[in-house]
């Protein structure tokens, strides 16, 4: 699990870097739009991930999904 987060971590740091590269969608919202596919699903924010999470949902999960092909370098 840890090593997931770092790799998130990692992807998400330099997805603020000019255009999102990664984005939480709604709570309730589980399909990443195209181009883009899942890289983590939470009711919370995760620890260390950067990405502008908003609203905690409390009965559904929100979904991290990055372009497809984002390596987590700029």
């Amino acid at each position: 699990m840890t090593k997931v987060i770092a790799h998130i971590l990692l992807i998400v740091l330099t997805s603020t870097i000019a255009e999102p590269q990664c984005e939480w969608l709604g709570c309730g919202e589980p399909n990443c739009v195209d181009g883009f596919i899942e890289v983590a699903r939470s009711a919370t924010p995760l620890e260390g991930i950067l990405t502008v999470f908003g609203e905690v949902c409390s009965t559904a999960v929100k979904t991290l999904c990055c372009l497809i092909g984002f390596t987590g370098q700029p």
